[in-house]
């Protein structure tokens, strides 16, 4: 094990050195860290997380009193000479106005960032900023949400099951236009969380995405065309519980207001006029979760039938979508409702080498980017 004893420390005047020339090979080292190196240190944060102002105030108070100890947290650098954490001790040193030393690591490999600071949960949200991702707490909320209603983990919708690195990937390879709903985020302040209004506003795209501006919009604004529309009546219902204060109920309140918006949606989906909207999610008349509907039109049942025999011939999502002009997230959702797809697990029918029948079997199958996996 390395210790400051046979590690290279690098003093004051040595530092001064480091302020215009970052070792880019991988190394350790104990820096003096002062106010100016600090400084020029910042400017290589390219994509760092937004600074913890507590954070940095109480590393400050630490560093002036003189409590800050040498431990093994340390600055880290990437092998482009790029700052990839530490950007909070570096402002404290800046705020404190006084050196301090802390261990260094230079020359980390530049995706390394996704795995930092596991230890102190840095979020899907800080990953998705260090991207380069607009609004990315909104961006992570709206994705987790979407995530685990795909899943049918209705009772968690919003909390993470998902790791930062599957989340990466379902953004890049499954869920990419939701960049494109984030806008209803701010439409809809004020009357729905602005990460549930993100994430439905997507999955109803998904199904019409004319539509679904024309509901979302209707809801923010009060508009529609017909005063028994279930946009008005979900808008007003949605607006007396915050004013009631059934916004601060909990979970329950949370799934209510989602229940609300997807019944909203399935009703002005099928150009209903309902007399009013409620979930009831408790006694004897209590009604399962809601899933959002799909127009009739939208998929015809010759399609259907085809997307079906296509899965089961073992051809993946992404092929499929490509071969009947059909978005993916409707061959997926067709696959859903036909009850041979549930997230990574595929239901088939094998044949039985016991027999010349066949015998439903569930295989799990790994999907990559909407392919499945070799055998």
């Amino acid at each position: 094990m390395k210790t400051k004893q046979n590690l290279e420390v690098i003093g004051l005047k040595e530092s001064l050195l480091l302020i215009h020339k970052i070792p880019l090979s991988s190394e350790v080292r104990i820096v003096t860290i002062t106010p100016r190196l600090a400084q020029e240190w910042i400017g290589r944060n390219v994509h760092n997380r937004v600074p913890n102002k507590r954070g940095i105030e109480r590393y400050a108070e630490d560093i002036k009193t003189g409590r800050w100890r040498l431990t093994g947290e340390s600055i880290k650098f990437d092998n482009r000479g790029v700052l990839v954490d530490g950007q909070n001790r570096l402002y404290a040193v800046i705020k404190a106005g006084i050196q301090m030393e802390s261990y260094v690591c230079f020359g980390l490999d530049p995706d390394s960032f996704i795995n930092l600071d596991t230890g102190r949960s840095r979020r899907l949200s800080d990953v998705l900023h260090l991207r380069g991702e607009a609004q990315a707490n909104l961006l992570a909320s709206s994705l987790l949400f979407v995530d685990s209603f795909t899943k049918k983990y209705y009772g968690e919708l919003g909390l993470s099951r998902t790791s930062r690195e599957q989340a990466v990937h379902l953004l890049e390879s499954e869920h990419s236009a939701i960049r494109d709903s984030m806008p209803f985020g701010t439409i809809l302040k004020g009357i729905m969380i602005p990460s549930v209004a993100v994430a439905l506003h997507y999955l109803c795209a998904c199904i019409n995405k004319d539509k679904a501006d024309d509901f979302f919009t209707g809801l923010a604004k009060g508009e529609a065309h017909h005063t028994s529309s279930p946009i008005l009546l979900v808008r007003r219902k949605l607006l007396k519980m915050m004013e009631g204060g059934l916004h601060r109920l909990g979970r329950y309140g949370y799934m209510e207001r989602c229940a609300l918006v997807i019944k909203g949606w399935n009703a002005f989906i099928k150009d209903e006029y309902p007399e009013r909207i409620e979930w009831i999610n408790y006694g004897p008349e209590a009604e399962p979760f809601p899933d959002l509907l799909t127009p009739k039109s939208s998929i015809p049942e010759e399609v259907t039938e085809k997307i079906c025999q296509l899965y089961q011939s073992r051809m993946g999502i992404k092929a499929i979508a490509k071969e009947i002009n059909v978005a993916r997230s409707n061959v997926r959702r067709t696959l859903i409702r036909a009850g041979i797809y549930e997230g990574q697990t595929r239901k088939m029918a094998f044949p039985n080498p016991t027999n010349s029948g066949h015998a439903n079997i569930e295989e799990e199958v790994e999907h990559i980017n909407g392919e499945p996996a070799n055998n």
